[in-house]
């Protein structure tokens, strides 16, 4: 994404003034949210490297990308000593120093050891709290986008996570650096999809957010990174519909999402710019994708424009991105037969693609809703087949088939039935860490309503044994 000045003549200086006041506290409230809801701590500087522990000189931990056939470079007797010179740096503390012998380092000798970064990444942060010289403190961040820049080329194994941390790195030290944090973190999402943590769409939603006050985005990118964003969180809110723990941290996160996209002028704004537009652009594909992302971001799903456009666009372009899109309008609306029929479409497109997977647990959680547990278990079943271990399909196949037993069986069975959603918890939260949080609270929900020790004893069942639930034929371990 190449980020240039724009000017956005039509934002009033109100509007502007009011927006550059609120980004201060929904970035509080936005960090508040992370702290308590993300799925993993993030990372700090200490993780890098512990302080207290001495650091190997000869021990070489290579690259593996390939791009270093002589890794000590041309000079390797002198490269070797001045990694000698940066570890006995390091120990002392002597930060500038390290800095300085580092610096050598990454000019000539960039693949030789990952501890020129672990090590390097230290010194520089201790020298960007220290320095009060505002030149030489961009010198150092600088700096350190050099490191993580060679870090991710030179020693790729955990290129992701890096990525991650030169954007929050970046966003700490110098936040107006916009386009870092925004390359980084939107390749994470873009690779990610539902599966992005929570932290890591706050981290760029601010960061856009940011730039859009600085006039350095328009509009339109504020659209598109809330269309994005907000696909993720409505999926997620789906997902986990019946787990209140996680329900709650993406209903706040949605909260968040509308807070500030409601900075960005109104919905009768857009309809009121677009409607005039829409007979000289039925055959622009590009003007009917921004204006479709912009009437969406505003919630103008309502108004017959929408629907307008997103069939033209659809027209000119009937890709699986907006079948999908014409889908989801649809559910919004109610209307699952057709949200199916579109989704299926887009289904059908790359029928192989795992992604579909969670395409079908989107169709089967339409259907478990519905109270048809029957089609909610076929579209669990279609998600498997793509994703064996996708945790949310095989939650709703366990949700489907207690329903099912529930409904059908009485007496012991009818109690019985809660071993199926046990059992088919643990087996989630084995096969998909995305959902070991909800499994843990759905295991220990249902466990309240298994059969008690007195029935279990009366029938001669012990702990860890197989039991078939007769009128349903499922067979459940004994809890």
């Amino acid at each position: 994404m190449i980020f240039g000045l724009k000017s956005l003549d039509t934002i009033k200086m109100k509007i502007k003034n009011i927006m550059k006041n609120t980004f201060a506290y929904a970035l509080i409230g936005f960090i508040a949210l992370s702290a308590c809801a993300s799925k993993k701590k993030t990372e700090t500087s200490k993780n890098s490297i512990d302080e207290k522990t001495e650091v190997p000189v000869t021990k070489n931990v290579q690259n593996t990308a390939g791009a270093c056939d002589n890794p000590w470079g041309t000079d390797e007797n002198t490269n070797r000593q001045k990694f000698g010179y940066m570890q006995a740096n390091y120990q002392s503390k002597n930060y500038k120093e390290c800095h300085a012998n580092w610096s050598v380092l990454i000019a000539n000798a960039p693949c030789a050891h990952i501890n020129i970064y672990k090590i390097g990444e230290v010194a520089l942060k201790k020298l960007i709290d220290a320095e009060v010289d505002a030149d030489l403190k961009q010198k150092y961040i600088s700096d350190l986008s050099i490191l993580f820049k060679n870090r991710i080329k030179y020693f790729p194994q955990d290129s992701w996570k890096q990525k991650e941390r030169w954007a929050k790195t970046i966003y700490k030290y110098s936040p107006n650096e916009y386009e870092i944090i925004d390359n980084n973190l939107e390749a994470i999402i873009n690779k990610d999809q539902d599966s992005t943590e929570s932290n890591v769409m706050i981290y760029y939603l601010n960061n856009t957010f940011n730039a859009f006050n600085a006039e350095k985005v328009s509009k339109d990118k504020m659209f598109e990174t809330y269309s994005k964003l907000s696909d993720i969180v409505e999926t997620n809110i789906e997902n986990n519909a019946n787990d209140s723990a996680e329900l709650a941290k993406w209903l706040g996160l949605e909260g968040s999402l509308n807070q500030i996209i409601d900075k960005v002028g109104t919905c009768e704004d857009l309809i009121t710019q677009y409607k005039p537009e829409l007979p000289n652009r039925t055959a622009d594909a590009d003007w009917l994708n921004k204006a479709e992302k912009a009437l969406r971001a505003k919630r103008c799903a309502k108004d017959p424009l929408y629907i307008s456009i997103l069939e033209k666009l659809y027209a000119q372009d009937p890709s699986e991105s907006i079948c999908v899109r014409l889908a989801n309008y649809y559910y919004s609306q109610n209307n699952s037969t057709k949200g199916n029929q579109w989704m299926q479409k887009a289904i059908n497109q790359n029928p192989g693609s795992t992604i579909n997977s969670d395409r079908y647990v989107k169709m089967a959680n339409k259907a478990l809703k519905a109270g048809s547990n029957g089609t909610a278990r076929n579209y669990a079943d279609k998600a498997l087949a793509l994703n064996s271990r996708n945790g949310y399909a095989i939650l709703i196949k366990g949700n489907a088939l207690y329903k099912m037993a529930r409904a059908k069986c009485s007496g012991f069975d009818k109690k019985a039935a809660a071993w199926i959603m046990m059992d088919y918890a643990l087996k989630a939260k084995n096969a998909d860490g995305r959902v070991a949080g909800q499994a843990n609270r759905t295991y220990n929900r249902y466990a309240a309503y298994k059969p008690g020790q007195e029935d279990t004893f009366m029938l001669g069942l012990k702990k860890g044994q197989s039991y078939t639930i007769k009128c349903v034929g499922i067979n459940v371990t004994v809890r």
